[in-house]
């Protein structure tokens, strides 16, 4: 008799640890999705034709975060954060056949270095420098 008082006791030990656990698992859901939907995506538009050409988050009108740039087809042109309204960390670039292009890491919106270039025959070569279509 005394065993069955002892299970019973620890199955309620069990379940009220599980319910706090999972209520402040829940807090912690709650609260990360409330601050992703306080960040504010801001778009910016082609002017001629009025399709998206970038989404990232402007703090007094300055770029910070991660931004996507798109081609006027809208394919991802390339990806990467700003820091302070500069260019920070990888940035990726994209053909406009969606494929991969190059990554170049930037340092506070100075180039480090560029990992990679695709050819137009599917190759890949490292390059010393950045290539001039590289900037917005």
């Amino acid at each position: 008799m005394r065993m069955k008082k002892n299970i019973t006791k620890r199955k309620r030990f069990l379940n009220s640890h599980y319910k706090r656990n999972l209520s402040l698992l829940f807090s912690i859901f709650f609260l990360e999705l409330t601050w992703l939907c306080a960040q504010k995506q801001d778009s910016i538009f082609f002017e001629d034709t009025k399709t998206l050409k970038a989404v990232g988050q402007l703090q007094h009108n300055i770029k910070v975060g991660n931004w996507i740039y798109f081609y006027p087809t809208g394919t991802i042109k390339s990806k990467g954060a700003f820091r302070e309204g500069v260019k920070h960390g990888i940035w990726n670039y994209f053909l406009p056949t969606s494929q991969p292009s190059h990554s170049v890491e930037y340092n506070k919106g100075n180039f480090v270095r560029q990992q990679s270039f695709l050819h137009k025959n599917g190759s890949f070569e490292l390059q010393p420098k950045p290539i001039d279509s590289v900037g917005h």
